[in-house]
This record gives C-alpha cells, sequence and structure tokens, in this order.
C-alpha cells in the first residue's frame, strides 16, 4: 500500500482532516495527515463513525463548506494531538 500521507506532504495545499467518534482506525492515523500538510486542521464530528459523509453529512458539508469559504470550521480541535475523552477504537 502507496503512503498516501508522505506522498502528499509537500503539495503546500492546505487540508481538511475528517474524523468521527468511533473509527476502526486509531487517533495517529489523523495525526499523521495532520503532520503531512503544513495548514491543516482536524474536524471532529462526535455523531459519527469511520464513513462520516454518511453517519453527519450535514456536518461534513458545513465543515467543508466553511474550509473552502475561508470561514472558522465547526469542529476543528484545538489540541488534535489529543484524542477526545469519548473518543472509540
Amino acid at each position: 500500500e502507496p503512503d498516501v500521507a508522505a506522498a502528499l506532504a509537500d503539495t503546500g495545499v492546505p487540508a481538511l482532516v475528517v474524523k468521527g467518534r468511533c473509527d476502526y482506525l486509531d487517533w495517529a492515523s489523523a495525526v499523521e495527515y495532520l503532520d503531512a500538510f503544513a495548514d491543516s486542521r482536524l474536524v471532529y464530528l462526535p455523531g459519527a463513525g469511520h464513513n462520516v459523509h454518511e453517519d453527519d453529512p450535514a456536518g461534513v458539508v458545513a465543515a467543508v463548506r466553511a474550509f473552502l469559504a475561508g470561514r472558522p470550521v465547526p469542529g476543528v480541535l484545538d489540541d488534535p494531538g489529543t484524542p477526545p475523552a469519548d473518543y472509540q477504537t
């Protein structure tokens, strides 16, 4: 499997990483993408699982719209390096 995060690391584009509360991937998987992109934010959607776009489509759309418009993004974590207390793998 290619390392997608490493391949994208030097693109110079901003990135929005979206993570649900219950995910089979560990928290470090999201942090790897944050580390790969110099300008990145992590959105946490507590009402969603791994398939955030299916579990909370309105939350995903709101986050993406705000991100693309340069507005504050709802759900962005202040400390993305630490998973929220309710996060489950």
